[in-house]
């Protein structure tokens, strides 16, 4: 088993001093530049609401036709293969 010795270094004052001047000038560009790169999108609610109608009519379509076609039993919400199926209405 090979051990490893300890390796001890020494810090100067003038060290400590840069690093924490370099930390403190990087800190602050980190938060100024991600507020400044990418702004919040505007939630355009209309187009969502039509979007959100349109999937709806879209789920009642398909349900329809699936028990039209045998495929989703309307009493027990089963297909044929016996997996049980969520239909929100």
């Amino acid at each position: 088993m090979t051990r490893y010795k300890r390796r001890t270094t020494t810090l100067t004052q003038g060290e400590i001093k840069q690093w924490c001047d370099q930390l403190l000038e990087g800190a602050t560009g980190v938060f100024v530049d991600a507020a400044k790169a990418e702004p919040e999108r505007a939630i355009d609610l209309k187009t969502l609401h039509e979007k959100i109608v349109e999937l709806a009519l879209e789920n009642d379509f398909f349900v329809q036709r699936a028990r039209q076609g045998g495929v989703l039993s309307e009493e027990t919400g089963l297909s044929r293969a016996g997996r049980a199926h969520k239909v929100a209405y």
